[in-house]
């Protein structure tokens, strides 16, 4: 929630919690008719109504709490599920006719008219005594001796500061409560005052003074011809309030007991608490900041942040040339799809962005642009939402889907709830907390000399590597070629998934033996690591292009697919290209369809203006920050992101002599 409804819940808690303080004081008054007790019950009943408003202004004020939001990599892990049923299209919903933080705009819009209505009517009081007083006959000092001798018997000084005690009340005036509690907390102020004034009086002392009550009564229920004054603090205007103080001081009550204080303090208490707790309520639903860790771009170097459209804006664009870069999304933020405003019913964390750009627009709002990186041609369905044309139907992440049906060309998603997604996230991490904890195990079997030299090989020495015949190193060659299989240059055999474990087992075998073929004989470009030596050697071995020849031979998963053609990455398309008219409706045991490759098709004007900006901006500036120049970094030597850049610093021989310190 926004700052406006937080404030207005924050004004109809206020009400809750003086209806509460009433029936708490009223609960008292049944308990003990002592009016000192009363007088503070009451005082406490008016006070706690305004903090829920001043709570939650406070706490306003300090930082928004965060939220983060991470998506994983781009992909797919649900299914795709045939649905016999005929396709229906769905239209994007209309907005909610409840608006809630217009009419949370409107709820205070009223309670500041109101307030400012109540303070301009106590100014006018306050004027209209002030003329009163001025043109009063000044008192006798007899009267005045007298005065300042009763404020020294009772100990009271004259205030530092004079605040009428019903301008706080006037920040409450849309509260309709708070005059009904003003009034009773008036009512036994004045028992109390009056039980004081008369402590240890006579009963001749107390009916005299009944007395000058009933002709104050009287002055002020009458015309005031004679120029005299009411008693200006006798609130006993309604009947039965009158009649209650006329009997206080006539028959004066006895003080409170113990029991009376102790349930009246445990009632505030309780009060108190249900308010402060209904506070902290109001405030949680505050709308946090958003921190999006962005997936570094998927598709070539690293591209300049540019503005679709835009390419003057380049210096305002922030790039995120590292992976789970954090970019703090704030408050006001407006989220873009491609330039154009995020579609209803489409969450940020389910996009599949391939870079992400923030900038402040032409309006001062701050934008987070969500560019992905295909154009797609199949229609799309999110959450029962008709995405845009172009959306294409690898932009869901597939993490974040539940359910994928394909009636006909038709890619229909359904999202997980977020907090699935959040618990998927979770599972994720110990995931992968399990296979670092693994991984530091094996290598623990290793050998001191083994760990050397498996420890940031260079290109060329996981070539020397996969060429070696020790047992070892070929099972980390192995490993190396494993962790690039999920390229999405790569059509590798069906036999890795189907099949049983023999056949799988001759397919991963003939798979390391022709990626150790293509890495002997492959080339090595300079700044190359061993995973760009591995996923080279797998892409010239296993080329998408020959699935066209083949199509027996590649197998494409039952779930939309991102397929290469010609093993070039720019002329990716997305899973539209697949042949889904050959899902038949009534056949939903025909097992996985046959992969059939795409013609090449023209590239996107979007991609092909972000390409020339890119090239244009590498040409203008060749040691941009995120290019890498010919012959640098020197593969044979550590970066500054290298983990054993010291002890590898350490080692080399030009540096024996640097003393160690």
């Amino acid at each position: 929630m926004g700052t406006p409804d937080l404030l207005a819940l924050s004004l109809g808690l206020s009400v809750i919690v003086a209806a509460l303080g009433w029936a708490g004081g009223r609960g008292v008054e049944r308990l003990s008719a002592d009016p000192r007790l009363r007088d503070r019950v009451w005082a406490a009943a008016l006070i706690l109504p305004a903090l829920p408003p001043l709570a939650v202004s406070l706490l306003l004020l300090t930082p928004a709490p965060v939220r983060e939001i991470a998506p994983p990599s781009a992909g797919f892990t649900a299914d795709l599920v045939t649905s016999p049923i005929d396709f229906v299209a769905v239209a994007p919903s209309a907005g909610p006719l409840f608006d809630a933080t217009a009419s949370a705009w409107a709820l205070l819009g009223v309670a500041i008219l109101l307030s400012l209505v109540r303070l301009a009517a106590l100014a006018l009081r306050a004027r209209r005594l002030l003329r009163i007083i001025d043109q009063a006959q000044a008192p006798s000092p007899a009267v005045a001796a007298m005065v300042e001798d009763a404020a020294r018997h009772l100990a009271i000084r004259p205030p530092l500061v004079r605040v009428s005690a019903t301008a706080p009340e006037a920040l409450l005036a849309v509260n309709p409560l708070v005059p009904v509690l003003r009034a009773r907390r008036a009512a036994a102020r004045e028992e109390a005052c009056d039980a004081l004034a008369l402590t240890g009086a006579g009963p001749e002392v107390r009916r005299a003074y009944a007395r000058s009550l009933i002709e104050a009564l009287r002055d002020r229920a009458g015309p005031q011809t004679s120029g005299g004054l009411p008693a200006l603090t006798f609130t006993g205007a309604g009947r039965t309030t009158a009649m209650k103080r006329l009997r206080a001081v006539l028959n004066p009550a006895p003080a409170a007991g113990r029991r009376s204080r102790l349930m009246a303090c445990g009632l505030g208490s309780l009060i108190a608490a249900l308010a402060g707790a209904g506070t902290l309520a109001v405030a949680a639903e505050r709308e946090a900041v958003t921190i999006f860790k962005a997936i570094a771009p998927a598709i070539g170097s690293k591209p300049a942040g540019l503005h679709m459209g835009r390419p003057d804006t380049a210096a305002e664009a922030m790039r995120l040339d590292e992976p789970l870069s954090t970019v703090d999304q704030g408050t006001d933020t407006r989220t873009l799809l491609n330039g154009a405003p995020l579609p209803e019913g489409l969450p940020m964390w389910a996009v599949a962005a391939g870079r992400v750009d923030i900038r402040t627009g032409e309006t001062g709002v701050r934008e987070v642009d969500l560019i992905l990186p295909f154009t797609g041609r199949t229609p799309v369905s999110v959450n029962g939402r008709r995405m845009p044309a172009g959306f294409p139907a690898s932009g869901i992440i597939g993490g974040a889907v539940e359910r994928v049906d394909v009636v006909g060309d038709h890619v229909m998603y359904t999202l997980k709830p977020e907090a699935d997604v959040r618990r998927d996230r979770m599972n994720a991490r110990r995931d992968q907390g399990l296979a670092r904890m693994a991984a530091g195990s094996a290598q623990a079997t290793l050998s001191p000399e083994q760990q050397a030299r498996y420890r940031n090989p260079t290109a060329r020495e996981y070539q020397a590597l996969c060429a070696s015949s020790d047992p070892g190193d070929d099972g980390f060659c192995s490993g190396v070629m494993f962790a690039q299989m999920q390229g999405r240059s790569l059509c590798l055999p069906a036999d890795l998934d189907h099949g049983s474990d023999a056949v799988r087992a001759a397919a991963l075998s003939d798979l390391v033996a022709r990626g150790k073929a293509e890495i002997a004989r492959g080339p090595i470009r300079s700044g190359d690591g061993p995973g760009d030596v591995a996923r080279a050697a797998l892409a010239r071995a296993y080329p998408c292009n020959a699935a066209q020849a083949d199509p027996s031979d590649r197998a494409v998963h039952s779930r939309p697919e991102i397929v290469p053609v010609n093993g070039d990455q720019r002329g990716i398309t997305p899973a539209d290209a697949v042949d889904v008219s050959q899902v038949q409706a009534d056949k939903p045991d025909q097992g996985p369809r046959a992969a059939i490759a795409p013609a090449p098709s023209t590239e996107s004007e979007f991609l092909a203006e972000r390409r020339a900006e890119r090239e244009a901006a590498r040409r203008a500036s060749p040691n941009e920050s995120g290019l890498r120049l010919p012959g640098w970094p020197r593969p044979d030597r550590p970066t500054s992101r290298d983990p054993f850049a010291y002890e590898r610093r350490a080692a080399d021989p030009q540096n024996r002599g640097v003393p160690r310190g």
